[in-house]
């Protein structure tokens, strides 16, 4: 469940992750597989406010590679995850070691 500020940054997104260009919610069926984050676009230690404008809603994937440049699987849905790859936001070994831990 959002809160009042995600739910306004989803709003202001049109429902949309600026990472990776997917919606943040998924259908009623598959709700909020993959949590979701508020990204700082100028961060607190650079000044930055907790306004609406310096905001972004991020899935919590996107952000971690937005700020850390990491490369991560963190997914329960495959959809993201193709997408995560093709985009370059996680690599195909990325995926296939994740895919070995979880079966």
């Amino acid at each position: 469940m959002l809160n009042v500020q995600q739910t306004k940054l989803a709003a202001k997104q049109k429902g949309v992750c600026p990472v990776c260009d997917q919606a943040l919610l998924t259908d009623q069926v598959d709700k909020e597989l993959e949590p979701l984050q508020v990204h700082h676009i100028r961060p607190k230690k650079l000044g930055g406010k907790d306004q609406l404008k310096n905001l972004m809603l991020l899935h919590r994937t996107c952000h971690l590679h937005r700020t850390c440049h990491l490369q991560v699987t963190h997914s329960k849905s495959p959809k993201l995850k193709a997408i995560w790859t093709e985009r370059g936001i996680i690599s195909e070994r990325d995926v296939s070691t994740f895919t070995n831990k979880v079966n």
